[in-house]
Formats: structure tokens, sequence, C-alpha cells
């Protein structure tokens, strides 16, 4: 099989996609800014690109989708992969019908599905997991009837493929296919409960993917490489010693969660930036206070959290903050600034980042262009190291807010401090 390109919303979409390939020891590189393409002399199996859709109309990140398309055609890619959130926000409808639209198809395979962080479709229904108090007590909280989600903003006639037709198995589902393509249907969306109607839907489709576009969260992508045949070298793994930075500019319950958890387990210096004095102007002053105390404990080679404030208070004011842009930028900007700052001075060994903007501007301060994926540490969490700029090479760690269990954090943190060898600039 010939190159891929996954094209994500968002730069925690990306990466968690990314990896998919990437820990099958297939090349995988993180494109952050989709116009340097071009400037790109990148061999890599894959390419990951993030083309900043998430927050775009939809006519906006249609157009945006079928220009990125358009440039990688004319560099060779045929095969995509269109990463889509898994609880579907952004424009995932309108994204696909671009890549469709440029490369004149009329076929589109699309499995939201996310067993291992929890979301589901089932008859049709995408479904979130949330723990309701003790860890093994989970429940199932409806998020909507996707045919219906996507349906109103597709112009070519979608069909959905029940859960009893892929648990017949990889050459009935195929059966099953061809039977709605003789009745018209073009884009098929796939119930999927497991990681393993996942597998079927991967093995299912392979003979298709050359005329067709496949989308899905990081569930599907996960299986396209043992289904599709597509092995490349392992790479060696290593960990990293020294002080770890973690920063927090998500406001979402589920990492608020983790943070706690990992002071619990860990000797953990929590320190947290005003949102308040960012928004009303005194951001110099803030990030002078909050770059000062991560340092002291930075050079004790002490683990140091990084979190905006607004993250541990109450969810509505959280949230209330952080649907407002403008300010989110903001703050999103002045961790970027103490996370150079703090790396210049060679204090940060590695650095995990939570939410897709504040990754995104943090990496933008650090003058990287991309990522080269090395691993997974957990479900929809990669490792990989930096591209470009004058900390090229640095360990990175990137999570979605909404990713992860309990205790990932725990789990990045011992995978990342069990060895002691590490970056070195």
């Amino acid at each position: 099989m010939n190159r891929i390109c996954i094209i994500a919303d968002d730069l925690t979409g990306s990466t968690d996609t990314g990896v998919q390939f990437s820990k099958h020891g297939l090349s995988t590189v993180v494109v952050f800014d989709y116009t340097a393409l071009k400037d790109m002399q990148s061999r890599a199996a894959i390419l990951s690109i993030n083309a900043e859709t998430r927050k775009m109309d939809e006519q906006s990140a249609y157009n945006r989708v079928r220009e990125i398309v358009k440039l990688l055609r004319t560099m060779g890619f045929q095969y995509f992969y269109k990463k889509i959130d898994s609880t579907l926000r952004g424009n995932p409808a309108g994204e696909i019908e671009a890549i469709m639209d440029e490369m004149n198809q009329n076929l589109a395979f699309i499995a939201p599905s996310y067993p291992a962080n929890g979301r589901i479709v089932e008859n049709g229904y995408l479904y979130i997991k949330r723990q309701t108090g003790d860890k093994k007590d989970e429940q199932l909280f409806p998020l909507g009837y996707v045919p219906g989600l996507l349906e109103r903003n597709m112009k070519r006639s979608l069909a959905l493929i029940h859960l009893t037709d892929i648990r017949n198995g990889v050459h009935q589902l195929r059966e099953k296919i061809n039977e709605l393509k003789l009745a018209g249907r073009q884009i098929f969306l796939m119930d999927a409960v497991t990681d393993e109607d996942l597998m079927i839907i991967a093995l299912a489709i392979k003979d298709l993917a050359h005329n067709s576009v496949v989308a899905g969260s990081a569930g599907l992508a996960a299986w396209l490489p043992s289904a599709w045949g597509m092995v490349g070298e392992k790479l060696k793994e290593d960990s990293h010693k020294g002080a770890l930075l973690f920063i927090a500019g998500t406001c979402n319950p589920v990492t608020a969660e983790q943070i706690r958890e990992i002071q619990n387990v860990h000797s953990v210096q929590l320190v947290e930036m005003s949102t308040k004095q960012i928004i009303k102007g005194s951001a110099g002053e803030e990030i002078a206070r909050v770059t000062a105390k991560i340092r002291e404990y930075l050079s004790q080679g002490k683990i140091t959290v990084l979190a905006v404030d607004t993250l541990l208070k109450n969810r509505n004011e959280s949230y209330q903050t952080e649907m407002m842009t403008s300010n989110a930028s903001k703050i999103a900007r002045s961790l970027g600034v103490i996370a150079e700052q703090l790396t210049h001075e060679r204090l940060v060994n590695a650095m995990v980042v939570a939410g897709g903007d504040t990754a995104v501007h943090v990496f933008n301060a650090l003058g990287a262009s991309g990522i080269i994926l090395e691993n997974e540490i957990a479900p929809g969490i990669p490792r990989g190291r930096l591209v470009g700029g004058q900390f090229h090479g640095l360990p990175v760690v990137t999570k979605a807010g909404g990713f992860g269990e309990r205790d990932s954090l725990v789990t990045v943190t011992n995978h990342l401090t069990k060895k002691q060898e590490g970056w070195v600039q």
C-alpha cells in the first residue's frame, strides 16, 4: 500500500491517530501547519496533518480540507484517513465530503467508535461511557443519532450498518456493503461496540480502500496497519530522567481527576495559573510569577504540573471560561510563553500537554514544526519527539482533555521515568 495521509481537525487528533501507525513501526510525522507541506522533505510512510478546522464554520472547513487534499495529491498521496472526533465535534460530514469531492470518489466508510476511551456506536446512536463514582461503576450516556447528525450536511446517500451485520463476520459484511452499494448507497456508517468490531470493519474494507475515504477516530485507525498488512521497523524505546513538566490548559473534568490522582500517587508540585490575571491584562506579571515558581520546583528535579486555575474549579465555572474563544487563546499563548522559557533554561526533560489548543500554542512557542511519533503509552495518549526548532528531539506526550482513565497521568509518569536516559540538547 502507498503512503497514507491522516487529516485531523485538531492537534491531539492528529497525534492520537498517527501513533496507531507508528507503534507498528511505520514512520509517522505529525504536521502542525498544513501550509508548510510543500517545503517538507519527509519520506515518512504516514503523514498526520492538523488541519485546525475544529472551530471553523462548515464551508470554511470544507474548503481547507479540500485544499489540503489537492496539495497532497501533487505530492503523490492517494490514500486518506479522515480522522473525526469520537464525539462528532467539528465538521465531520463536510470534511469527509471535501475529500470525496477532491478525489472524485463516491464511497466512504465511517466508524467513530473508540471503545478504549469509552465511545461506542450502536443502532446508530453514539454513547460515551462515564465513571459514576467507583472506578468499576460505568454508565452509558447518549450523545445523539449519528445518521441524523451527518445526513443534514451530506449530499450523498448514507446507510447504517448495524452491529449484527458486522458480527456476522468479514465475508458477510462485505456482502452487505455490496448489497447497499447496488441500492445506491455511497456512505456507510458502522456500528461498533468493541475493538473486535473495529477489526472486522478494517478487514472488510481493505480491498475498497483504494477508491474510498475511510473515516473514524483513533479506534478504527488502530486496526488498519495489521488488517491492511502494513508493517514497519519497530522503534527502539527509551524513557527519560529529569524533571517532567505537565501542562494542562483544558478545563475538562477528566483531566482534573487525573491530576488529583497523580498528586495522590507521586510527589507532584501543582502550580495554578490565574486565568483572571491573564484575561484582565496582567499577563506579564502572572507569567513571571508562575515561571519563577515552576523554575524552583524543576531545578530540584520535582515533577511539576502547570494547570489553569479553572481546571480544578466546579465544572460550570470552568466551561464558562473555556467557551470564550478569545480568552482561551490568550490563556494558551501564556502557557506557551512559560513552556518556552523553562525549556530554554534546560529545566524540562520531557513535556506532557493536555488539551489540543494548548498543545498548538505550546509547540508553536517552542518553534517546532511537527512531531515524530514513537509509541502509545495508553489509549489515545501518544509519545513522540519534537521536530524542528531549538528544542528538536524533546520528548513530548499529548492528550485530549477528555481522554484517559483516572490513573492515566500516573501511567505516563511511570513510563517516562522508568529508565535513566534523557533528552540531550
